[in-house]
């Protein structure tokens, strides 16, 4: 299998499989930290590797959860 096609496979199995574990518990959420990053745009979230979010994005993201669960 292509590895780009085996990535996104096993993502969406990953996602999938969250969503259902979280439905099934009401203890369970899922924090979509994934989709954020990947739906932001490229040259603020990424690091010029395109392999590491940015600090900054990192922290937004974190900022978020707090927001969602902490405060």
């Amino acid at each position: 299998m292509d590895i780009v096609v085996a990535n996104t496979w096993a993502k969406s199995l990953l996602r999938a499989v969250a969503q259902e574990w979280a439905q099934a518990h009401d203890n369970v959420d899922y924090f979509p930290s994934y989709e954020i990053v990947q739906n932001s745009d490229r040259a603020v979230v990424w690091e010029r590797d395109l392999r590491h979010v940015r600090g900054a994005g990192a922290q937004h993201i974190m900022e978020l959860f707090v927001r969602s669960y902490l405060a």
